[in-house]
């Protein structure tokens, strides 16, 4: 039997050298490469003379390299071929920036603090600029506990910063324009404004207070007029509260900046509510009430044609106002809806041919189109009432 001839493919390697830009190498680099279609991550350390090499890189005949160096943006270089062994990488020599931070009206130094420094200006290449807003994201902001207030980056690239600094008990505070030269340290100091609190009461609807309600606050005018329901959790979604209420339903707000301000309260099971330009300028605010709006709950059981739980199904909940909400029955076909406004409403199963009609209108139709539509499904079964704090 004659076998066909195979041939190995060469060694699959990149090797080179990261220095900075004045040819003094980077000891503390690490390099990482990947196949030309993404696949797994190599990763190497620099060593002392700057040199790394990376072996065994999968995918076709070339690479994508990047490489991190501890305080500095993330440094990419695609399409590098496979087997390259003078591949440079080259970061702007840095400079560093130090300073202290303050109260603004008895200069007393501030002992625990954070900051964070966003370049003024992104990269250009959008792949540089989704590494390093994911480094941000990852690192977050750079703690610092000092009796004198003093803060220092050792290592800060060239360029022009954003700096935001949070510290319990202050409101953030946000400078821009900080200019960062190579080889040469910027020293600043921060003056923390003093902040105002906004104190109350969470209650429901009925005036009995609510615990472990969620409390967000946003700037002024952030919550537009008239917005409920969903609007008002689109605005607090993958957030983290700003205070929790107590068992008496009462709240307190870390110190803000003097500003306006609109706070949401949030339950689950619940509607959140809002109280709008609560007015910090002049000093505190003590008497702050949100109420929650009045909310039901709607529970049911779907059934198929044969009299069996029917699992994995939509049913929709629609007002004559075009509010629709959607939940999936569960494995016994059971399925609930919580938190759902009080008032009239349909609770159906759509066939796919009416309810993409049916939804259509109700997400672009006018006000005379969803209470037509509501009408007509209206006459395909019962209409049900959903009364503050009880279950349908």
């Amino acid at each position: 039997v004659e076998l066909p001839d195979v041939t190995l493919p060469g060694p699959r390697f990149v090797a080179g050298t990261v220095a900075w830009s004045d040819g003094t190498p980077i000891a503390d680099a690490r390099v990482f490469a990947t196949g030309a279609l993404g696949g797994a991550v190599r990763p190497t350390d620099a060593a002392a003379d700057g040199s790394w090499r990376i072996d065994y890189i999968p995918g076709g005949d070339k690479t994508n390299l990047g490489v991190l160096v501890p305080g500095m943006p993330v440094q990419m270089k695609a399409q590098v071929p496979i087997g390259s062994d003078d591949v440079r990488l080259e970061f702007p020599v840095p400079g560093k920036l130090d300073g202290t931070v303050v109260e603004a009206k008895s200069g007393k130094p501030v002992e625990r603090f954070r900051i964070q420094l966003v370049p003024t200006k992104e990269p250009e290449d959008w792949t540089l600029r989704i590494v390093a807003k994911q480094v941000r994201r990852g690192l977050g902001a750079t703690p610092f506990v000092s009796p004198e207030g003093r803060f220092a980056f050792g290592r800060v690239a060239p360029g022009t910063y954003k700096l935001t600094l949070t510290a319990d008990g202050y409101p953030a505070t946000k400078l821009g324009d900080i200019v960062v030269l190579a080889k040469e340290t910027a020293t600043i100091r921060i003056e923390v404004a003093e902040g105002f609190v906004a104190r109350g009461t969470v209650r429901r609807s009925t005036g009995e207070p609510v615990k472990g309600a969620r409390v967000y606050v946003l700037p002024g005018g952030r919550v537009r007029v008239g917005s409920q329901g969903p609007q008002l959790q689109g605005y607090i979604r993958d957030r983290e509260p700003d205070a929790i209420a107590r068992a008496d339903g009462v709240f307190e707000l870390p110190p803000q900046t003097p500003e306006r301000y609109d706070v949401i309260a949030s339950l689950p099971g619940a509607l959140p509510g809002v109280e709008r330009g609560i007015d910090l300028r002049a000093g505190d605010a003590a008497d702050v009430e949100i109420r929650l709006p009045p909310a039901g709950t709607v529970r049911g059981l779907m059934l198929d044609e044969h009299a069996r739980p029917a699992k994995g199904e939509t049913v929709f909940l629609l007002y004559r106002n075009g509010i629709v909400r959607t939940v999936m029955t569960g494995a016994d076909g059971r399925f609930e809806l919580t938190g759902m406004p009080v008032g009239r409403c349909l609770v159906r199963w759509l066939s796919l041919r009416t309810s993409g009609a049916h939804y259509r209108t109700y997400r672009s139709g006018t006000a005379e189109d969803k209470e037509k539509a509501y009408d007509v499904m209206r006459l395909e079964g019962e209409e049900h009432e959903i009364v503050d704090g009880e279950v349908v």
